[in-house]
């Protein structure tokens, strides 16, 4: 409860209020001798009443006022005494009141409201007590000369100082974070320099003695702090106070990095300039502050940096790029044209900044990068692949014309720029490569297919029909030899044929079948032919008709297990595809497989009740037709199937 101090009032008013005026018997209140007044104040014993009688009249302000102030310095544990209302208020005249009767007990929460309010006078009023605990803590462990600091009251600190304070006070761990500041803060001068105080921090550091390079809870010290604060002065001021501008947090960060990342050159002017300072420190990441600057698109910093001693400006990152290749991904022409005019920029780093603008489509800083002249031979070849990966045409003629090599191996599977256009249907860049007369069609992959079998595996039919109008070759027949020693390597897919026939692309086969000298009946490396495979897949049965239709398709040739096409519909595929080989001239329906199977055994061990009737059916079958161990379809059929199938009938 605050003191409510009576208002002024003349003679005459406050006769009124008391009844003595001129001709009233004066036998009211007044006409007590204060001794008597005071003792009825003290017998009331309520401060209410006490500052009610006060303000009847300026006689009973005058004799009462002081006992109500000692009144309350006797009673102050039951509220709030009045030098803490003071202290609040900055009411220095109630102050000087309520530390008049001299019973003040040096409690210290006077004193650190007071500071923290930043009343120095009050301050200086409560310093001349006795007994006054100048290192009393707060909920949040702050000392008065901390709160002052903290909200920036220098007149406070540098008063607190001189009467013997604590300038360095300490922080217990754990503790939470005091008055708001960025974590855990084991030293005053930290969370000043959080603030932004400059004053209070100069006082610090020039009186109290303070670290200038203390760490805090992440190794920050307080240059980190201002830098990352971007307190300029406050900068300037702890550089020439000595402290170090290397300092790394446990993040990784230094000083320098974040100015260069948010763009701020007075920052980065005033760390250059600091004794001791190195420009290519980087964080955890291994950015550097030029890394950081170009990625973000700051080039005043890049432009200072690029004339500073010692500064790197081909260092690269944990992620394989300079600073060159960050503005090159981030389309920035301005910022690769700034860094190409200075002296000896990498072109060709581990990832190459040309292959950067050709995944970006960006021609304008593709051009002064190979006008450099310095861009080598194999970032060219890699820019080819990357801007046919991405349907970069134009710059796929730009790159042509400099000389990449439409038949480079690129990347860990080998892949020529032919075969990415291969693989994404990219029909425009498969031409422009073929039109400079350059492509070897003959060449493989790691894998060992060529483009023209990456192209029937893809099912890219315009791109075969370019292949086939380029050159008229018989690898449109060729399987590569290759052994199982990778699993990269499906030999299976080595030969066009097969490689459409196993991923289904009808049209790609109905063009390769339509060459004069394509063989139907090329085989994998297991010995299957297409029919074979296609026979096997109820999705491959129009290019199972499109085989069957080549006059040279083989309709009884056996895979390396001595099984038929006929034997892989029997044993895998639809009945559709049983239906389609019986129909054939010159099929073999009781061509047995290496186990001595023939087909309608197989279709009867299947429970196939649909196929076995289409084999039995089947012109030249013979149904008694018995396997390696002299049994019958019949047999089988008799003895555990009748029930469920009933094709064949005893005789």
């Amino acid at each position: 409860m605050g003191i409510i101090q009576p208002t002024e009032m003349d003679e005459s008013e406050a006769d009124t209020v008391t009844g003595s005026g001129p001709g009233h018997a004066k036998n009211g209140l007044l006409d007590l001798p204060p001794e008597l007044l005071c003792s009825i104040a003290d017998q009331t014993g309520s401060e209410r009443t006490i500052n009610c009688l006060c303000r009847v009249s300026r006689y009973l302000y005058e004799v009462l006022n002081p006992y109500l102030y000692l009144h309350n310095a006797r009673c102050r544990g039951r509220a709030r005494c009045a030098i803490e209302w003071a202290a609040e208020h900055g009411a220095e005249e109630t102050a000087r009141k309520a530390l008049a009767p001299r019973t003040f007990l040096g409690s210290p929460k006077p004193l650190h409201i007071a500071a923290t309010k930043g009343y120095v006078r009050i301050v200086d009023m409560l310093l001349d007590m006795d007994g006054l605990q100048l290192e009393w803590r707060d909920n949040a462990k702050n000392t008065p000369l901390a709160s002052a600091a903290v909200n920036g009251h220098a007149a406070m600190v540098k008063l607190l100082m001189d009467k013997g304070a604590n300038p360095n006070p300490k922080y217990p761990l754990p503790t939470s974070s005091p008055l708001g500041a960025e974590d855990l803060a084991p030293s005053l001068i930290l969370l000043t320099v959080a603030k932004g105080h400059t004053k209070v921090v100069k006082l610090l550091l020039d009186e109290g003695n303070a670290d200038v390079n203390v760490r805090g809870s992440r190794n920050e010290t307080p240059l980190t702090i201002a830098m990352k604060n971007g307190n300029a002065d406050l900068v300037k001021f702890l550089i020439e106070a000595g402290a170090n501008p290397n300092a790394r947090t446990w993040t990784g960060e230094v000083p320098l990095l974040s100015p260069a990342r948010e763009g701020r050159i007075d920052l980065v002017k005033i760390l250059l300039a600091a004794p001791g300072i190195d420009p290519n420190l980087s964080d955890f990441r291994g950015n550097t502050p030029f890394i950081l600057a170009a990625k973000w698109g700051n080039k005043s910093i890049i432009k200072l940096l690029m004339t500073t001693l010692g500064v790197d400006i081909n260092k690269i990152n944990a992620d394989n790029r300079t600073a060159l290749s960050h503005a090159v991904e981030n389309g920035d022409v301005d910022m690769v044209r700034q860094l190409l005019s200075a002296e000896g920029p990498e072109v060709n780093a581990s990832i190459p900044p040309l292959c950067e603008a050709a995944e970006h489509d960006c021609e304008k800083i593709a051009k002064p990068l190979l006008r450099t002249g310095r861009v080598s031979k194999t970032s060219i070849d890699e820019a080819l692949a990357a801007a046919v990966r991405r349907r970069k045409n134009t710059l796929i003629e730009v790159l042509l014309e400099l000389g990449a090599d439409p038949c480079c191996h690129t990347g860990s599977n080998g892949y020529t720029p032919l075969m990415v256009a291969c693989f994404n249907g990219n029909d425009t860049a498969a031409k422009l490569l073929l039109d400079t007369g350059k492509v070897d069609l003959e060449v493989s992959c790691k894998a060992g297919r060529s483009a023209f079998c990456h192209a029937a595996m893809n099912g890219r039919s315009t791109i075969v029909q370019l292949l086939l109008a380029a050159k008229k070759v018989d690898h449109i027949n060729h399987l590569e030899e290759v052994t199982l020693e990778s699993s990269l390597i499906a030999s299976d897919r080595g030969n066009p044929l097969l490689a459409a026939t196993m991923t289904g692309r009808v049209e790609v086969v109905k063009l390769l079948l339509e060459q004069e000298n394509i063989n139907p009946n090329v085989t994998d490396s297991h010995g299957k032919p297409p029919l074979s495979i296609a026979v096997a897949d109820s999705a491959k049965v129009k290019i199972a008709r499109l085989l069957l239709s080549h006059k040279d398709t083989d309709p009884n040739l056996k895979d390396n297990d001595g099984r038929s096409p006929l034997a892989h519909a029997v044993n895998f595929g639809p009945v559709e595809a049983v239906e389609l080989l019986i129909s054939v001239d010159g099929i073999d329906v009781n061509s047995k497989e290496d186990g001595g199977v023939p087909p309608l055994e197989l279709a009867v061990l299947h429970r196939s009740k649909k196929k076995a009737k289409l084999l039995v059916a089947a012109e030249g079958i013979d149904i008694h037709q018995k396997n390696d161990d002299g049994k019958s379809a019949f047999d089988y059929e008799i003895r555990e199937f009748a029930a469920a199938l009933g094709v064949l009938k005893p005789s």
